[in-house]
């Protein structure tokens, strides 16, 4: 990566924009909260946490940021070959995509100190 491309604490511009346009659109926002929700709900039951040990705040980050690159990936623009759909693929390649999982869960325990936010990904406690 380029020093010109990291944005902000070592965010990449394409994750950084791909957060921001997620973020500030409401309707995306709102959509992307509610997949948050989910996820955070689903992970609770997950096989990762019920027989592998992993942490449900683990298992929701991996699990939205798979939900999140798969569907913004998938509507995309880059049906037929050209060099905007090359430059497209390439961007939505060099997303972060569990960095920005992390920061829609993030503020799902935003209204948590921090011990009860660890105890809440552990599963102790609800958001």
């Amino acid at each position: 990566m380029e020093e010109d491309d990291e944005v902000s604490e070592g965010m990449n511009r394409a994750t950084w924009l791909t957060g921001l346009w997620l973020s500030n659109d409401s309707n995306a926002y709102e959509y992307w909260q509610h997949a948050t929700r989910n996820a955070w709900d689903e992970a609770r039951t997950s096989k990762q946490v019920t027989e592998f040990g992993w942490s449900r705040r683990d298992t929701a980050r991996v699990l939205l940021a798979e939900r999140l690159q798969k569907e913004i990936t998938e509507s995309a623009p880059t049906d037929e070959a050209s060099l905007f759909s090359d430059l497209v693929s390439y961007v939505l390649s060099d997303v972060d995509w569990r960095r920005i999982a992390l920061e829609f869960l993030q503020e799902l325990f935003d209204e948590f100190d921090p011990l009860e936010t660890v105890q809440c990904a552990r599963g102790d406690l609800e958001p």
